[in-house]
Order: structure tokens, then C-alpha cells, then sequence
């Protein structure tokens, strides 16, 4: 007792310290992420070294060997320069932001130890829901203890359920949900825009250079950038071909309103899509969706007596 008030002394620590489910936190739970983080590692690594080598490398060559328009050999770096941060941010952005992540709840008391009386009173594990006329079937979640929303998926890799849940991506080592797609959409569609880019202006450099002065004197004039410039092409040939490939996937669920795990695990439950807004509409819903908030609070303070 102190001054004539009781002080109680107590411990605090962050919900995010409890966090039953997989996702880890960093920054004093400031940011969030799934378990695997080993292909994150080495996407964010390939975009960086990448870009770096193309920056130091390939660029001053190309500017110093004149093998495009002057202006444009001079204009065409901070234009990749743009390209480039901006694929690193929404990298970052996508795969340490919250993705819709639903809270787990209390489970239910059921009042007796008994299996079979405890079955027998147990939430059941499906529901009818209308959406849009269209009725189907919510599921129970017995991991989380919620009855997840239309369009909602139990991650298997986070443990946790999501909203509108498209799909983990092991690449950014976090799931892709209501609350980060739009990032996600910046940074594969940034991430092709550079790719093809880079490619386009390492072939020309290259093809330009040995048409002048042929495969000996080309690759004599500066060996290091010769090979650098096949290096950072080769890496940006896979790149646009394989986020090539996703960008047009996803344009094409985009435009008929469904998620990835829909399109492949759900498409005959949802037919016909209760969730399409047509196709001017889907694309509007997602270049400028409702800004939702978080469903968790990582850092609320958690008190024990």
C-alpha cells in the first residue's frame, strides 16, 4: 500500500505471445507470417540480387556502350528503379500483413465428460447460409470454434482460419486472404512488368553488342557484364514466363469472381458463383476493396493476476 492505494502487482505480456495458432510475429507483434519462410527467403533474395546486379552491372555498360538510343539507355534506370523498389515493398508488404486471420474462440462447454453425450451436444458441424439466393453449407471449425464465414478456409500451414482465403503461397510464406490480395496483386503484376523489362533490355544489350562486334570482341569488351547480362536474363526469362503464367491465372479468376481455392476445390458447390459482381465489378472489388479491418489484436495486453 503506497500513498493510500492499493498497488497490485501483476504480470503483463502480448496476446501475440499466446498465439495458439502457427503464424509468428515480429516486431513486437506489429507484423505477422506463416511458419515457412525458406522459399520467402530465396523470392526476396532472387528479386534483390537480381535487380542489384542489374543496377551495377548491366546499366552503367549499357549507357557506356551506346547500344540503345542515347536517351533512352539514360531514361530507362530510373524507370527500373521504380519497377524494382516497388516489387520489393509489396513483397514485404504481402507477406507481413495480416491476412484476414478469424480469432479463435472459447470452445463451447458441453457440460458432461461423457463422448457421446459431448457429440451428441456439440455444435453442429454444418450449417445452411444464403448468399445472393444461393444457399450453401458453413462448416464448423473444431480447431478455431467459430462457424467460418462464406468463402473462409482453415489453413493447414498457419492453422488458423482465414477470410476469403485464396491460398497460402509459399513465396511469400503467408497466406493470401481478404486483407492482403490487392498487395499481392501490386507485386506479381510488378513483378512481371520488371521481369519482361529486364529481359527486353538484356537481349538487346547483348544481341546489339555481338551484331557490332561479333561473339570474341563482344564478350572480350567487358567480360564481367557479358556474362551478368545472361545471368540477370536467364533469371528474368523464368521469372516473366512463371509470373507470367500466375498473373494470367489470376486475371482470369479475378474476372469470373472466384478465389483460387474455389476454382479448384469448390467450383461445383458454387455454381452458379454466388459471389461474382461481373466482370467490371470484380476488378473494380478488387483494385479498390472495402478497407476491412484486422479481426486480431496481436499486441492487446494480456493480464495475469
Amino acid at each position: 500500500k503506497k500513498f493510500g492505494v492499493l498497488v497490485v502487482s501483476m504480470s503483463t505480456k502480448r496476446r501475440y505471445k499466446e498465439w495458439p495458432a502457427k503464424n509468428e510475429f515480429e516486431c513486437g507483434g506489429r507484423l505477422i507470417h506463416g511458419p515457412d519462410r525458406i522459399y520467402f527467403w530465396c523470392s526476396a533474395a532472387a528479386v534483390a540480387i537480381g535487380g542489384l546486379l542489374y543496377w551495377t552491372v548491366v546499366i552503367p555498360e549499357i549507357v557506356k556502350g551506346h547500344e540503345l538510343n542515347e536517351y533512352w539507355s539514360i531514361i530507362h534506370a530510373p524507370i527500373f528503379g521504380v519497377f524494382w523498389l516497388f516489387c520489393i515493398t509489396t513483397h514485404m508488404i504481402v507477406a507481413y500483413t495480416d491476412p484476414g486471420i478469424i480469432p479463435r474462440q472459447t470452445p463451447p462447454k458441453l457440460d458432461t465428460d461423457d463422448p457421446y453425450l459431448a457429440a451428441l451436444k456439440a455444435p453442429p458441424s454444418q450449417k445452411d447460409v444464403t448468399v445472393n439466393d444461393h444457399t450453401f453449407k458453413v462448416k464448423w471449425c473444431p480447431t478455431c470454434n467459430v462457424y467460418r464465414p462464406p468463402r473462409a478456409i482453415h489453413c493447414g500451414t498457419c492453422n488458423c482460419c482465414v477470410a476469403r482465403f485464396d491460398h497460402h503461397c509459399p513465396y511469400i510464406g503467408n497466406c493470401v486472404g481478404q486483407n492482403n490480395y490487392r498487395f499481392f496483386l501490386m507485386f506479381i503484376f510488378s513483378t512481371f512488368l520488371m521481369s519482361f523489362f529486364v529481359l527486353a533490355h538484356c537481349v538487346s544489350f547483348v544481341g546489339i553488342r555481338v551484331n557490332n562486334m561479333g561473339w570474341s570482341s563482344g564478350f572480350a569488351e567487358n567480360r564481367g557484364a557479358f556474362i551478368v547480362s545472361w545471368m540477370v536474363g536467364l533469371l528474368s526469362t523464368i521469372a516473366t514466363v512463371m509470373v507470367g503464367a500466375l498473373v494470367f491465372w489470376t486475371s482470369y479468376l479475378i474476372s469470373v469472381g472466384r478465389t483460387t481455392y474455389e476454382k479448384i476445390k469448390l467450383e461445383k458447390q458454387f455454381t452458379p458463383n454466388p459471389f461474382t459482381r461481373g466482370f467490371f465489378g470484380n476488378w473494380f472489388y478488387v483494385c479498390c476493396p472495402p478497407q476491412y479491418p484486422s479481426y486480431i489484436n496481436p499486441r492487446y495486453v494480456i493480464e495475469d493476476l
